[in-house]
């Protein structure tokens, strides 16, 4: 009997406005999301390791949201952001 496994996420890069304070740290405020829909972060729970957060209020529900280094990182390009959903 075979058993179907769930969807694998898939990753919406999305626009991320975000803050940078005196000391570098990048707080993210509002995401951006392909179609434009413009949603506020109500607040950030916590930070983990590798690069990654969450998870964070995005349009009133929990949503995991990651930020992927670059590997050629520069001042211009420091990386991205995704969120994970099971259906685009």
């Amino acid at each position: 009997m075979q058993i179907d496994a769930p969807p694998k996420p898939e990753k919406t890069y999305v626009t991320v406005l975000a803050s940078i304070d005196q000391t570098g740290l990048m707080e993210p405020r509002e995401i951006i999301w392909p179609d434009g829909r413009k949603f506020p972060i109500d607040r950030v729970e916590c930070w983990r390791k590798a690069l990654d957060h969450g998870p964070d209020e995005i349009g009133g529900r929990k949503r995991i949201l990651y930020f992927t280094q670059s590997p050629i990182c520069s001042i211009v390009n420091m990386g991205r952001w995704y969120v994970e959903s099971a259906h685009q």
